[in-house]
């Protein structure tokens, strides 16, 4: 009893809180909704036919190689192995989002611990990052994308480039441990990983520590050990698919310079006016002014000190994001990490300047949790309880849910999609896959045929104006828009 009573410390039950407050914002109602129509799509393809395949080179779309997510594939062996776990399905999909956000909370505790930063900055730093909008949400944390494992790895580059620069007894540990972080976040999302290493280049000259990096032999030997295997991987995908180096190039590099999307075409300050407007709400204006704090701290000052090299990332990051001609929300994503831990430590400082009591001290830091964090905390909550936009275009997930449930239909199927849909594919793949039917999907965009005999499965309402101007058909299933018929004949026209 005794030995099991030694864990029932302060610390513990505070990390424990940390840790189901966390689980909650995360994982609730994962796997609610189905598949989105882009990247979530096509990430999904990847990874059930990587499933099916066993191919873990080449992902693919359709059966061929996949010319459009070109990035690498440890997002999707993650995914894979998900599948081989829980069963292919939505949980299977995000899980591996999920779980990075959970890794990159228990990144902030163990930082939190080994730098003697007290764990009033731990519960400041993960209560606002796990009520940041920004970062709980479509496209990062809760579904199938790139972006949150990336973030993982960003993360912890960070933490372990400020250890290499500030611990020299330990350099080659940290080193090494840096190294894998930054060789797996490209493995995640290719060159985005990158972008944060221009404020490691600046944290170095602030700190005059050139020389120190410059004279770590080992250093050398691991960016060739990184570079090598980066384009080992790009040598032997090219060998597989020809033509993948220039596509990956002009995906991942070509968006930077050239406006791929016009409707992705933002100013300068989209990101920041984000944050403002909606991602970052409920604490934009702590971060200037923690920021300001910082820098007139006294030289030495362990908050400054510590805060630096995450100052310098956000700063540098936004700035290189900012300038690209592509912009979306979610390229902001990697800085919430920062501006977590940035508020982390400005509250922590904050509570410093003041003696208090220790009751006193226990109590204004609850009151000021409350405060801060019950809001935001249970908006976040009611997102995750959100249900999908109830676009058209993903509704057969829940279309093919729905037929199934229908006693003897017929397994033949044609999805009818109207352009591109990598929700659609998912679910032909999943219930060919998993219950035997024989699904093909067919893009009548510009041009909609059906033939007397077809059983079709669709969505979209020019479709069904078009079925019920042309044909006479029995219906299978009708709900909400989504029909399943079967044609019987083409109208006689009077």
């Amino acid at each position: 009893m005794p030995i099991i009573l030694k864990y029932f410390t302060r610390s513990n039950f505070i990390i424990l809180f940390l840790l189901i407050a966390s689980c909650f914002a995360i994982f609730l109602n994962l796997d609610a909704n189905y598949i989105f129509l882009w990247d979530e799509g096509t990430y999904a393809v990847n990874a059930i036919e990587m499933h099916k395949s066993g191919d873990y080179l080449v992902k693919t779309y359709g059966g061929g190689p996949d010319m459009w997510a070109t990035n690498p594939p440890l997002v999707c062996y993650f995914q894979t192995l998900c599948m081989k776990i829980f069963g292919p399905g939505e949980l299977a999909v995000r899980m591996p989002s999920a779980l990075a956000a959970l890794g990159v909370v228990l990144l902030i505790i163990r930082f939190s611990i080994k730098e003697n930063l007290g764990l009033t900055f731990a519960v400041f730093a993960v209560l606002t990052l796990i009520t940041s909008k920004g970062y709980i949400t479509y496209h990062v944390t809760r579904t199938g994308d790139l972006d949150s494992v990336l973030i993982f790895f960003i993360t912890g580059s960070i933490m372990y480039y400020y250890k290499f620069i500030e611990y020299e007894d330990k350099k080659i540990k940290y080193l090494f441990i840096f190294g894998v972080f930054i060789l797996l976040g490209y493995f995640a999302k290719g060159i985005a990983c990158f972008m944060i290493l221009p404020a490691f280049f600046i944290y170095t000259l602030v700190k005059n520590k050139t020389l120190y990096v410059l004279k770590t032999k080992q250093l050398h030997f691991l960016i060739i050990a990184i570079l090598g295997l980066i384009f080992l991987y790009y040598y032997l995908r090219e060998l597989r698919s020809p033509g993948y180096i220039a596509f990956a190039w002009k995906s991942e590099v070509g968006r930077w310079y050239t406006k791929v999307n016009p409707n992705h075409f933002k100013p300068f300050f989209y990101f920041v006016l984000r944050m403002y407007e909606k991602d970052f709400v409920y604490f934009f204006f702590f971060i200037p002014a923690f920021i300001i704090y910082f820098i007139f701290l006294p030289k030495g000052n362990v908050n400054k000190n510590k805060s630096a090299i995450w100052i310098l990332s956000l700063f540098t990051f936004l700035y290189i994001i900012s300038k690209s001609s592509t912009k979306l929300e979610w390229y902001a994503a990697p800085v919430y990490p920062m501006l977590a831990i940035i508020m982390g430590l400005g509250i922590k400082s904050a509570f410093t300047i003041n003696n208090y009591s220790t009751v006193s001290s226990y109590v204004l830091k609850s009151v000021t949790v409350l405060a801060f964090f019950t809001g935001p905390y249970i908006s976040i909550i009611k997102d995750d309880l959100a249900k999908d936009p109830g676009w058209h275009d993903v509704k057969f997930g829940e279309a093919l849910k729905r037929y199934n449930r229908i006693p003897s239909a017929p397994k033949k199927i044609e999805m009818l999609i109207t352009g591109y849909n990598g929700h659609a594919q998912f679910y032909a793949n999943l219930y060919n896959d998993k219950f035997g039917y024989e699904i093909s999907i067919r893009d009548v965009a510009g041009n909609i045929t059906m033939s007397p005999g077809g059983i079709y499965l669709f969505t979209h309402p020019a479709i069904s104006d078009h079925l019920k101007h042309g044909f006479e058909y029995d219906v299978i299933m009708e709900n909400d828009g989504m029909m399943a018929v079967k044609i019987i004949k083409l109208k006689v026209t009077p």
